[in-house]
């Protein structure tokens, strides 16, 4: 049967895929272009350990540059100093009040007080030493020779009362001095102003009394006439008035000490 000559396995083609010349060129050009790709490789890992090496070099040589804050970061820690700050902060001691300015405030306190005592007996001067009772014109008469004395009396009142108000605002220039006592001497201050307040009132109905007294004794130098009548109706309702303020002076006496006890205690 004829076919087809077999080739010898001698034959140098056994076994091999034969193909033409291009396509034994590619294969040459793939395998050398692994190459190149791996010799990249290692430069550029080169380049990342140099690179590597110097950064932790700078990091080691300058240790305070750690990273670039954020605008958050930077605001948090503002508030976390502020915070501290505010906390930390402990508030300054007061200052003591110094013995001038608390000699200056026990000077005006007596002086104060000798002030409302001399206004008081000026009061009693005033009151004391007439008649009651059925008045004689004889009594009358004795009586109108002392009202120029009792004047006087009233006028030394005013002046004491005026030597309030100046040894008020002495203690109100010690309150203003720095120092522990300024609260309480302020608190005198006010109590004192308010006392002086008290005593003025007092002064002008114990002005009135003595005037519409006055116009009493001189009415029953005349009795006849009745002029006394109405002058002692008229004295009747101021009496009553001057123990109204009597009773205010009593109190706002009792304020005034207790503030000056919270200040000289």
């Amino acid at each position: 049967m004829n076919g087809p000559a077999r080739k010898s396995p001698d034959s140098e083609d056994f076994g091999l895929i034969h193909s033409d010349g291009d396509d034994l060129q590619v294969a040459k050009k793939r395998r050398g272009g692994g190459a190149t790709r791996r010799a990249v490789g290692w430069v550029l890992l080169l380049l990342l350990l140099v690179t590597f090496a110097l950064v932790m070099r700078h990091r080691i040589l300058h240790p305070q540059i750690r990273y670039v804050r954020s605008r958050e970061d930077m605001f948090d820690e503002s508030l976390a100093v502020a915070h501290a700050g505010a906390v930390g902060q402990r508030p300054k001691r007061a200052k003591r009040t110094t013995a001038a300015v608390r000699k200056k405030a026990v000077d005006a306190y007596n002086a104060f007080e000798d002030a409302c005592e001399k206004a008081y007996n000026c009061w009693n001067r005033v009151e004391g030493g007439l008649p009651s009772g059925t008045i004689t014109p004889e009594m009358a008469k004795d009586a109108l020779a002392t009202f120029d004395d009792r004047v006087a009396q009233l006028d030394s009142a005013d002046q004491a009362i005026g030597e309030l108000a100046r040894q008020a605002e002495f203690i109100k220039e010690a309150s203003r001095s720095p120092g522990p006592d300024a609260t309480h001497l302020s608190s005198l201050y006010a109590a004192a102003k308010n006392l002086e307040s008290v005593f003025r009132s007092q002064s002008r109905t114990y002005r009135d009394i003595a005037r519409l007294r006055k116009q009493f004794f001189e009415g029953a130098l005349v009795p006849e006439r009745g002029d006394w009548a109405s002058s002692n109706d008229a004295l009747h309702g101021c009496r009553v008035r001057a123990e109204e303020q009597i009773a205010a002076r009593d109190r706002a006496a009792e304020e005034f000490h207790a503030a000056a006890n919270r200040v000289f205690e």
